[in-house]
Formats: C-alpha cells, sequence, structure tokens
C-alpha cells in the first residue's frame, strides 16, 4: 500500500508542476527613457496591443528617473506610447507629443530604450 502511495504523490507533484507552467507567455521589459536633451524623463510608458480587441492586454508602468521595469507583459506585437510629466504630475509644457513605436515581444527578458523629443 506505501508503493501506491508514493506513485500517487509523485503522479500528483507532476501533474501540478506541468499545469503550474500553464498559461500565456511573457516578457519581462525593462529600459530607459531619454528626452531630446539626452536626459532622463519621468513619466508613463504602455505597451499597448497593436490588436485592439486584447487591449485589456495593455501594460504600463512608471517611468522615474528615466527608467521602468515591467515584469510580465503578453508577447506579441505592441506599440509603445510614452507621456513625460515633470516630478509625476501632469504639465502640458513638458508632455511629449506619442511617437509610437512598435515592437514584437519575445518571451524572456528584453531591454527597450526609448528616445523622445519634446514637443513644441
Amino acid at each position: 500500500m506505501a508503493t501506491f502511495h508514493r506513485v500517487w504523490l509523485l503522479a500528483t507533484a507532476v501533474l501540478v508542476a506541468a499545469a503550474s507552467g500553464c498559461g500565456a507567455p511573457t516578457a519581462a521589459v525593462s529600459g530607459t527613457v531619454t528626452g531630446k536633451d539626452g536626459k532622463p524623463v519621468t513619466g508613463v510608458v504602455a505597451f499597448i496591443p497593436q490588436d485592439g480587441a486584447k487591449y485589456r492586454e495593455a501594460a504600463e508602468a512608471r517611468i522615474v528617473d528615466g527608467r521602468y521595469d515591467l515584469p510580465a507583459v503578453s508577447v506579441g506585437p505592441k506599440r509603445i506610447e510614452v507621456i513625460v510629466t515633470r516630478d509625476g504630475v501632469g504639465d502640458p509644457s513638458l508632455e511629449v507629443t506619442p511617437q509610437p513605436r512598435d515592437v514584437d515581444l519575445k518571451p524572456g527578458p528584453q531591454v527597450i530604450d526609448v528616445a523622445l523629443p519634446k514637443s513644441r
């Protein structure tokens, strides 16, 4: 009887391990965002699926001291949009005109740096 329990426990552990790996693949995305002057900016970066029906899978992160980090973004074609603010507070005189950039995210870690010009 003890052998049956060991086999059952082993089979259960294998099934649990296999099931925990199920799910949509993701990318861990990080990078820097700089203005036209090359200095780090503060604001928000968004990765928006190019398939509008999957908008719920959009991911965004705060840009702090020019750096952002998104640990889990769904893979596939995305449009990157950035809004730059002064100290995290919206200021139309400093907002950057959205300059969308298209990327195709693959599973795993990726570094995507963005350099943006000031508007006006």
